[in-house]
């Protein structure tokens, strides 16, 4: 229902002849740290993005930017760029530098804000935005970011291959052990966002006709547990 939601939004935001015969590109990062803590733009047209846990992105005041040096950096950061072997803590330090450089004002979204950003095809100055500091290299970051982005049918193509081939990488790092599956126990994680019909599936599933055991461990978050009296 949130998709749904956060789709129409985007439609209503963008050209409606622009996006034809595009596709739907959703990404959902959980607890991933090492993102962009640099103030950037993405060659998109519209883009939306929300917090559903954790601190928010990060917004850049178009007003107070200083677009002259910004575009001269040519997104990468000078003095990064000269010294590769940087520590962290160093270059997070490079990193705020050269965002208070880039602009003088800006504003925190807040976990469940839903934020339009306008990219680099749609206007030479685009949303500058970066993640929050929370997140960067080597934190442990707590937070569930959605993305949301219509693409054409042959950028998607090229996001598949580049999945199929991480995967092919990891694969080769980490070879598949051969187990026999009679040892293993099949495990499904059932979740979703209220109304998502969570507690319909469970009980279709407990009460079915289809000689299977099944085990059923209940971690319900909400004030009344109302699976919990299903099992």
């Amino acid at each position: 229902v949130l998709f749904q939601h956060m789709m129409k939004v985007h439609e209503s935001a963008a050209d409606s002849a622009a996006i034809e015969n595009q596709r739907w590109k959703i990404r959902l990062e959980v607890n991933q740290n090492g993102a962009c803590t640099k103030y950037h733009d993405d060659f998109v047209a519209i883009r939306l993005v929300a917090s559903l846990a954790g601190d928010g992105t990060v917004l850049a005041d178009n007003a107070s930017v200083d677009w002259e040096y910004y575009d001269s950096c040519q997104g990468a950061i000078p003095e990064l760029a000269e010294h590769t072997d940087t520590s962290a803590v160093e270059a997070s330090r490079i990193i705020e530098a050269w965002n208070r450089r880039v602009t003088t004002s800006e504003m925190m979204t807040r976990c469940g804000d839903l934020t339009i950003m306008k990219g680099g095809k749609l206007t030479n100055r685009p949303c500058l935005h970066r993640a929050p500091y929370s997140a960067g290299e080597g934190m442990q970051a707590v937070r569930f970011l959605i993305t949301v982005d219509r693409i054409p049918q042959t950028e998607l193509n090229e996001f598949i291959d580049m999945e199929q081939e991480d995967s092919d990488e990891d694969e080769q790092v980490c070879p598949k052990t051969n187990i026999d599956s009679g040892e293993l126990l099949p495990v499904t994680v059932l979740s979703g966002f209220l109304g998502a019909g969570k507690t319909s599936l469970l009980t279709h599933v407990l009460q079915s006709q289809h000689g299977l055991r099944i085990a059923v461990i209940v971690n319900d978050m909400a004030e009344v547990n109302i699976d919990a009296a299903l099992v």
